[in-house]
């Protein structure tokens, strides 16, 4: 499949945004701070604008400072999964148990059930379209036996590809402290994620609907925030 042309703006500021060796070799275009960037008046603590083909930065403020990052986490959480699918660990088929741990994680949710199972493929569009905190956990969960030792995974993958500004203390991106990484990281880490089609296809979904779960005979209507990606008025 032919990559889309695509700009990508990692930009620290309150939003949601929806990603296995991941580049180091991006051009630094400099910029002219009293023209283009005075043109780009963007608000944000800290951004990086860079051509996703090329990977070539185009625009940067405050690109390597350390900041939470949120959901953006589900990025590097995410490009973990895929690989334990392409590296045959587990399958989009898998059933995953949910602990009582997933099922009580906080914040945004697919509303899952303690002790019902759900497939690989499910839990992985709930988190994609949702930014669903209790099937990250449970993917993290069914990958590597914990949260633990998959958030383990998630700070061993980012030393190895030498991103200095990027720490990891949970897999969904709640608050928690030394828990950060900067603009300049999470683009390396979004570009590799976007390299995997089936994320990339799956991120332009505007809804799912969940299998059945409590209160919800017919499933829940997950619905998609991110305003880049909803079409409806």
């Amino acid at each position: 499949m032919k990559k889309p042309i695509i700009f990508l703006l990692i930009a620290f500021i309150q939003m949601f945004m929806f990603v296995p060796s991941v580049s180091n070799n991006f051009t630094i275009a400099k910029v002219s701070k009293t023209s283009e960037e005075s043109k780009m008046n963007i608000s944000a603590k800290s951004a990086l604008l860079i051509d996703f083909n090329t990977e070539t930065v185009l625009y940067e403020k405050n690109a390597h400072e350390r900041l939470p990052i949120a959901s953006m986490t589900k990025l590097a959480t995410l490009s973990l999964v895929f690989d334990a699918i392409e590296k045959g660990a587990i399958k989009e088929t898998d059933m995953v148990t949910v602990s009582e741990n997933a099922a009580s994680v906080g914040g945004s949710s697919a509303f899952l059930d303690a002790s019902s199972s759900y497939k690989v493929s499910e839990l992985i569009k709930t988190v994609i379209v949702a930014s669903a905190n209790d099937s990250s956990v449970a993917l993290a969960e069914h990958v590597a036996g914990s949260e633990e030792v998959f958030v383990n995974k998630m700070n061993k993958f980012v030393k190895e590809q030498k991103l200095e500004n990027t720490n990891f203390k949970n897999c969904t991106g709640l608050p928690s402290d030394d828990h950060y990484s900067s603009a300049y990281d999470m683009a390396l880490i979004a570009c590799a994620a976007f390299n995997n089609e089936k994320l990339l296809e799956i991120s332009s979904t505007e809804s799912y609907r969940t299998g059945a779960i409590s209160n919800h005979p017919n499933g829940y209507l997950l619905k998609q925030e991110h305003r880049m990606v909803i079409t409806e008025d």
